[in-house]
């Protein structure tokens, strides 16, 4: 039996313990191999059995591709929410190539979004034909190559979303990773319309959204002084009924009046 550490983006790997020794789990390997040291104390979930390993970094794999290519995908979309798998997949991708095209982003940043691209849905020959015009062909197929291989994480199909469930309600949620269950879960209930889980994602991305939003009240109260904190909110008034034909008039056009009479 394993314990969890944590999930490391980059590696595509899982931090493992078991007793008081640690491992790493990292894809394509088939066994955890042991590791240094973890600057981790307590475990994210415990008692995993070893033929659930892929199935635990496929989740956390999923889950977090989904978060960043969702952000990638509205950045491209200036904003709008992506409608599909496909418009989240291709416009995630347009805004890796634009940033890497543009020199915006170093080498490490580029192949974490591709690499969650590639998570997501298999990149298409068109954008390494692209692609191809800014590296070298041996880079290129080496890279292809490995992007190739994350193709069996789309092997699960959809039986990867109750598992998903109870990673984000129990682990990331006890992360405080807010931000994270937000932007997934609701791309995710987005993506998979059909699946029986949909609700519980919409009401966990709900629930996290709610819960920034609180947040950032608590600390924009904590930033103000005392006297802002306690002064009373100002409301405009708003004027009802039909509006006088004559203009009004002030005290001392009332007095000039009385005198003339």
């Amino acid at each position: 039996m394993w314990d969890i550490l944590t999930y490391l983006p980059s590696e595509l790997a899982l931090a493992l313990r078991k007793g008081k020794e640690n491992f790493l789990f990292a894809f394509p390997w088939k066994e955890p191999c042991a590791y240094g040291e973890w600057e981790i104390d307590k475990p994210e979930a415990s008692n995993i059995h070893g033929s659930d390993l892929f199935t635990a970094l496929l989740v956390r794999a999923k889950v977090d591709a989904f978060a960043r290519v969702t952000r990638m995908a509205k950045a491209n979309l200036n904003g709008k929410v992506p409608r599909n798998l496909n418009e989240l997949h291709v416009n995630a991708l347009k805004f890796a190539f634009k940033r890497f095209h543009q020199r915006r982003v170093q080498a490490p940043e580029f192949l974490d979004d591709l690499r969650c691209c590639a998570l997501i849905d298999t990149i298409p020959d068109s954008f390494w034909e692209a692609l191809g015009q800014q590296i070298s062909g041996e880079r290129l197929d080496k890279l292809k190559r490995s992007m190739k291989l994350l193709e069996r994480f789309h092997q699960e199909a959809e039986h990867w979303l109750e598992p998903a469930v109870q990673y984000i309600s129990k682990c990331l949620w006890l992360q405080d990773a807010f931000e994270v269950i937000a932007l997934a879960s609701s791309q995710i209930a987005i993506c998979y319309p059909q699946s029986s889980v949909k609700p519980l994602f919409i009401e966990m991305a709900q629930r996290a959204q709610g819960l920034m939003k609180a947040r950032e009240i608590e600390q924009t109260m904590g930033s103000m002084k005392p006297w802002q904190r306690s002064a009373p909110t100002l409301k405009k008034s708003i004027r009802v009924g039909p509006r006088s034909t004559q203009g009004r008039r002030d005290k001392k056009d009332e007095d000039k009046g009385e005198d003339d009479k």
